[in-house]
């Protein structure tokens, strides 16, 4: 089974008009409140079943853009 990563870039697509984290500060805010290490997000990326189990919204949208773009490269 491959290890599917969210990305930053998946997060900023995640990021709706009115909904979930919009800018950089929110994110920041979003990654601290949920105890994740945005460095480390940003240059390693993060595993979808960290965000899964996390389970708010944004962080299930995330999850699902990473799922569906691995699933479009195979």
């Amino acid at each position: 089974m491959t290890r599917i990563v969210a990305t930053i870039a998946h997060a900023r697509r995640a990021s709706l008009a009115g909904q979930g984290v919009l800018c950089a500060p929110g994110l920041r805010a979003w990654a601290q409140r949920h105890g994740i290490d945005l460095r480390r997000a940003a240059c390693e990326g993060l595993p979808v079943e960290e965000l899964e189990r996390i389970g708010d919204a944004f962080s299930l949208r995330v999850a699902a853009i990473a799922r569906a773009e691995r699933e479009d490269q195979e």
